[in-house]
């Protein structure tokens, strides 16, 4: 082989060795970025796992919130309730008050004092000679006391009637002070679970941002992956190139040498048939290449 085609070829060959380190090199560097996105990958999933996992609480927290503010709710319908109930049994009350003061300012005279005045005209009609008319206002008189007397036993019936309504907003306003209570202390709960709820989607929000920073990465890695792929791909396509070249220098190198030996083996036939049509002795050599 000429020297300047070998040295061309060598050339070639050379430029194919480098450009296999070089894609070595590239293949050391994917596996670097490749085990980092990987790292990364493996990072942003455990932490997106975590995320989840105080997602769920906060659920619970949410629903156990939500529950409590229905019996807030109930508790609130039963105190209104029952303060409808004592409104009514005080009006009541404050009612049959009124009207037990009007009927004492109506009767004037206390109800002892008429049971004595009444003993008192008893006494005299039984034991006192009374004339007919003086007996008939004493009569009158009783009769008027008796009827004083009755309201006195209506005022009683009122004063038990009103004692029963007082005591009737008693046990409501005692009602309304238990639902109450259990309202602020359910809606304190309420609260406590709301803020464990705020407080379990924070830490969630906080370590999903952790999570995005290192999927940010894992992308970026995964880009300098490609990238190489991209340029390994790339290499070995020069490389193709470079072969075919050396496989076309080659060619024409074999070309160009079957042309000279074909012309060389020409001429040496025609030298040997010229000789032969001159009656010249004919080497081995020369038969064979006259026969063939």
């Amino acid at each position: 082989m000429p020297a300047d085609i070998d040295a061309r070829v060598e050339e070639l060959y050379k430029k194919i060795s480098s450009l296999k380190e070089e894609i070595s090199k590239l293949k050391e560097l994917k596996s670097k970025y490749q085990a980092e996105a990987n790292e990364h990958a493996k990072k942003r999933d455990e932490l997106n796992k975590k995320a989840q996992e105080y997602v769920e609480l906060a659920k619970r927290e949410l629903k156990e919130r939500n529950r409590l503010n229905d019996v807030v709710a109930q508790f609130k319908a039963k105190r209104e309730e029952a303060k409808k109930n004592m409104l009514e049994a005080l009006k009541k009350a404050r009612l049959l008050k009124e009207e037990v003061r009007q009927r004492l300012r109506e009767a004037r005279i206390p109800e002892e004092k008429i049971r004595r005045i009444i003993e008192r005209i008893e006494w005299q009609l039984q034991t006192m000679p009374v004339d007919p008319e003086r007996e008939r206002e004493f009569v009158e008189q009783e009769l008027r006391l008796a009827t004083k007397l009755q309201m006195y036993r209506r005022l009683k019936e009122l004063r038990e009637k009103m004692m029963e309504a007082y005591v009737e907003v008693g046990k409501w306003r005692m009602l309304m002070d238990q639902y109450h209570k259990q309202v602020i202390e359910n809606a304190k709960k309420s609260q406590e679970h709301h803020e464990k709820m705020k407080e379990y989607f924070k830490k969630a929000d906080q370590i999903r941002a952790e999570a995005d920073s290192y999927h940010k990465r894992f992308l970026e890695f995964k880009a300098e992956v490609e990238k190489c792929n991209q340029k390994i791909a790339e290499l070995r396509e020069e490389i193709a190139k470079v072969r075919g070249e050396i496989k076309k220098i080659l060619e024409e190198y074999e070309r160009r040498k079957k042309e000279e030996t074909e012309k060389l083996l020409e001429k040496k036939v025609k030298e040997a048939y010229e000789k032969m049509r001159k009656g010249e002795k004919l080497s081995l050599s020369e038969v064979s290449l006259l026969i063939k």
